[in-house]
């Protein structure tokens, strides 16, 4: 009898030691599927970020094809300002000597009358 009571004591002893183990298992069970949970809310975050950026990325190049296409338009305008100024300049030299001969020979013909 009091072998088989040592005996059931081990069982009893086994069985609760085989419980706790179980209730370890089942909460290490539990954590690892909130840490699975946690990483693919947190993957989904990541994939999410990156197709930001990447058109973030997109606009921004957009963006910088549109400054080089204005710089070159603005430096087309700046080349034909150029032109103009020159144009004008060379046709204000003309009108200035035209007004110097209008006067010269408004000079004669007065000269002339008296």
């Amino acid at each position: 009898p009091q072998e088989l009571e040592r005996r059931l004591g081990e069982v009893k002893g086994t069985e609760s030691s085989m419980r706790r183990v179980e209730q370890q298992l089942d909460e290490r069970h539990l954590e690892l599927e909130t840490n699975l949970e946690r990483s693919k809310r947190h993957e989904a975050e990541l994939k999410s970020r990156e197709a930001a950026m990447a058109s973030f990325e997109q606009r921004l190049h957009e963006q910088e094809m549109e400054l080089e296409r204005r710089r070159i338009e603005l430096e087309g305008n700046a080349e034909r300002t150029k032109r103009c100024e020159a144009e004008l300049s060379k046709r204000q030299i003309e009108l200035c000597s035209q007004d110097s001969e209008l006067e010269r020979r408004l000079r004669q013909i007065e000269a002339e009358d008296d």
